[in-house]
């Protein structure tokens, strides 16, 4: 007897992992491909698998005491190689290697200007100008930054040298993913 052949692997999830202050429903869709699942932040530690979730997306109004009591656990997903995305500024060190978050020096308007330093796929088609004002008010891309850690490739920075920054951890490669964990210079 001759086994069916498998088919394609189900496609991994990107868990979004959310403060419940705001309507949760899928705001990934059409952004990202795949499925997106919802989780409520007290049940990221019991939800939280490498092998189920190809990235976890953490909104910044979380309550980061709590996430610090899932630091183990955050910790071990990344050494599975999982990728972990946190659009906040760092209060507790929950999230391993990142250090807090380090409000830039702001003399004038132009100490808001984005500048890329390393080429990366993830700004093809970006214009630092755009990313540095809207409408004329500057700051948006960011207003400060967390130090980068050894072994991280600095990506672009504000003019004052505040990094937005790609680290690659030595976590174990999956799928043909590319780098392993982003940390994104803080944005309001």
């Amino acid at each position: 007897m001759v086994a069916p052949p498998l088919g394609p692997a189900a496609p991994m999830e990107i868990l979004l992992v959310g403060d419940g202050t705001a309507t949760m429903s899928d705001p990934l869709a059409g952004v990202v491909p795949g499925p997106v699942a919802v989780v409520d932040m007290y049940d990221v530690a019991a939800t939280l698998d490498a092998d189920r979730h190809a990235a976890i997306v953490i909104t910044g109004g979380v309550d980061q005491e709590h996430l610090w009591t899932a630091r183990a656990t955050i910790e071990r997903y990344l050494g599975d190689g999982g990728v972990v995305m946190f659009c906040g500024h760092l209060l507790r060190p929950w999230l391993p290697g990142c250090s807090p978050f380090e409000p830039a020096p702001i003399r004038s308007m132009h100490d808001y200007d984005v500048r890329f330093v390393t080429p990366h796929p993830i700004y093809d088609g970006i214009e630092p100008a755009h990313l540095t004002s809207s409408r004329g008010v500057a700051g948006f891309f960011a207003r400060g930054s967390h130090a980068p850690p050894p072994g991280a490739a600095v990506l672009a920075e504000l003019a004052g040298g505040q990094a937005d920054h790609l680290r690659r951890s030595p976590a174990r490669r999956r799928h043909g993913a590319g780098p392993r964990r982003l940390q994104p210079a803080a944005r309001r």
